[in-house]
This record gives C-alpha cells, structure tokens and sequence, in this order.
C-alpha cells in the first residue's frame, strides 16, 4: 500500500492511548457492574465491585482494593448518605485513577499518563482550546491560542465561554418544532457539539427534555469537560 502523503495532507495522529486505557476500564469494570446503565448510585457500584466475579481488574492496570477503598468512603461520605449518590462512569473512571495506582514497580505507563491528564485537567483544555481555534478561524492561531491561554491562566477567563444567551440559541436550533422540548438524542449531539460528551441524563426515564433541564445539563458538562 502506499502510504505517501500528498501536498497538504496532515501525519496520522498517534495512537489515543489514554482513550484506550479509559476504555479498558470500562470493558473490564464499569460494563460489568452498571451493566450498560449510564449511571448507577454508589451504593450499588459498591456491592457490584464487591460481589461480581467477571470484574477483572489486571486488564485495567489499576489497584482494585484501593478502588474499592475509595468507593467506599464515596459511600460514607455526605453524613452517611453518599450511598444514594448517581455515579457516571466518568466519574469513577476519574475516581479509579485518582485513588488506583499500583503500588509495585510494574505501573502501567498508560495509567500514568492518565493520571497525570486528569491530575491538571487537560483533557477539558486542549478540546476547548481546540474548538476555540475551530470556532473563532482566526487569521494568525498560534497567536490566538496563546492569548487564549494567557487570558485563561492570569485572567481566569474561559477558554469556552457559553451564556445564558449562547445556551439557548443552542436549544432553539435543536428546538425544531418550537415545543420548548428537544428528545434525549437531540440533548446529547448538542452536548457532544459542545463539549464532546453526552448528557449525563437517567437512564430510567425516556421523558423529552425541557430548555430548563437542557440549561442545567450544559452548565454541569461544561463545568465538567471544557476550561
């Protein structure tokens, strides 16, 4: 095959090693516990991460006690009640990383690196950073993401900035019969459109959505998954 790139044509990116890391996880943890549910409260992740034989954590790199030590305390926590609490896999994704390093030599280079990724936060920086350059299509885009950067850094200013004004123009254009409700399908591609993730909706409810809980959703995934 030939593998000779023509005029303008971009290198192939490398490998998305962390994405396959994350994925891992949820293959060998998350699909068995939840099974398949979006979300599930943490009580039940507890007694699934506790009982369920399939788990296979050595696929995963990640200590299992200590991920279940630290479900655990997510458990105990909110005076006793954090058992209630809804849990999304990128929640515990984000959760087993933090709390599941390994303690031998042998650490998994991938769950380091996620680590590290998730430790400072930049996966949400470099998507916005990205969509911000795509967005604004400046003449000169190394100077706009530096100015985007520093503003970010010492001003504290969003990389992606979306208002009450922005947030609903994205759900009029979603909005297409006017009902002030959009179903959970059209929910989700604005939230991918916005922040390259899904709303974190329940998955035991098929109900439309409204321009309220539409409001509330983008607020929560943009704190979550853009800078």
């Amino acid at each position: 095959t030939n593998t000779t790139m023509g005029p303008g044509e971009a290198k192939p990116m490398p490998g998305p090693r962390a994405r396959y890391h994350l994925e891992r996880v949820r293959e060998s943890v998350w699909d068995v516990v939840a099974a398949g549910a979006l979300k599930i409260k943490y009580g039940e992740l507890k007694k699934g991460l506790d009982e369920n034989k399939e788990v296979s954590w050595e696929r995963t790199g990640l200590d299992g006690a200590k991920v279940r030590r630290a479900v655990t305390l997510e458990c105990q926590s909110n005076d006793g009640i954090g058992h209630q609490t809804l849990c999304t896999f990128d929640d515990f994704h984000a959760l087993a990383c933090r709390h599941g390093a390994p303690t031998d030599a042998g650490i998994d280079p991938v769950l380091t690196t996620q680590q590290y990724m998730e430790a400072h936060k930049l996966v949400p920086l470099l998507e916005s950073m990205t969509a911000a350059v795509m967005t604004a299509k400046p003449e000169d885009p190394k100077k706009f993401l530096e100015q985007t950067l520093r503003d970010y850094a010492f001003r504290d200013v969003p990389v992606l900035g979306y208002d009450d004004k922005d947030l609903d123009a994205v759900f009029t254009q979603y909005d297409i019969t006017r009902s002030g409700k959009i179903t959970r399908e059209q929910c989700d591609a604005a939230m991918i459109a916005m922040t390259g993730h899904k709303a974190s909706l329940g998955a035991e409810s098929s109900d439309p959505v409204t321009k309220a809980e539409f409001m509330q959703l983008a607020r929560e995934g943009l704190n979550t998954f853009t800078a």
